[in-house]
């Protein structure tokens, strides 16, 4: 995978990760869609860590930096909505077995 991608920034893989996980534990679209969408906040502070996206065309470092730092929140739920919809559910999707989203539910949710 090239750098073009911005799985590096901790944000798409990371995000995927734990919105299956929110959504299996019953946690609201909207909400994971919402708590997605603070990630670009925290990026900020990295910005500089970015830098060599944009070295050589530094008049495109806006818009580079939104396009890799981006985490719109119906990026994520559209995400969920497709799983959702090509594999039935998020634990088939995963291939879970069924007594383990009760359990998963017992130790995560409060």
């Amino acid at each position: 995978m090239g750098l073009c991608g911005s799985c590096w920034a901790g944000k798409d893989r990371t995000g995927i990760v734990a919105a299956l996980l929110l959504s299996m534990l019953g946690v609201d679209d909207e909400w994971i869609g919402l708590d997605y969408a603070k990630t670009q906040l925290s990026l900020q502070p990295f910005k500089s860590r970015f830098a060599f996206i944009w070295q050589a065309e530094p008049q495109a470092e806006h818009e580079l930096w939104r396009a890799h730092s981006g985490t719109a929140p119906e990026t994520i739920v559209g995400f969920l909505r497709r799983v959702r919809a090509d594999e039935g559910s998020i634990e088939r999707a995963l291939g879970l077995p069924s007594e383990l989203v009760p359990r998963l539910r017992e130790r995560y949710l409060v």
